[in-house]
């Protein structure tokens, strides 16, 4: 029984420093791509603009994302005053923001994926 346990132990320390060495290979090779995209960009007035959209709608996602969130902590708050008891005094509501939008006109989205290795 012992060997049995020594042997998973080794495996499950094999099996998280792989992981770990993934997570900061991967790490290392977003910084390289984020240096060779940062070098390469041309402060266009077309650019510009793409930038200044994309805050635009980001903002606006944030902002909608806010009031979302602030209306379900206040639905929770008005259970809990309720007497509804499966909830916790102490709610916290997480809201995330899933970001899509059309590829640029020509983009393959493939290509795009083939760029960046998944972790």
């Amino acid at each position: 029984m012992d060997k049995d346990l020594e042997e998973l132990k080794g495996h499950e320390c094999e099996e998280a420093q792989r992981r770990a060495r993934e997570k900061i290979e991967s790490r290392w090779r977003m910084r390289e791509r984020q240096k060779k995209q940062n070098e390469a960009f041309v402060w266009s007035p077309e650019n510009v603009a793409k930038i200044i959209r994309l805050n635009d709608k980001l903002w606006s996602l944030k902002q909608e994302a806010d009031r979302i969130g602030k209306a379900i902590y206040n639905d929770i708050q008005k259970m809990i005053s309720e007497g509804k008891d499966y909830y916790d005094k102490d709610a916290d509501v997480e809201v995330r923001i899933v970001y899509e939008d059309a590829l640029a006109e020509g983009a393959e989205e493939d290509s795009l994926w083939d760029s960046v290795n998944t972790w």
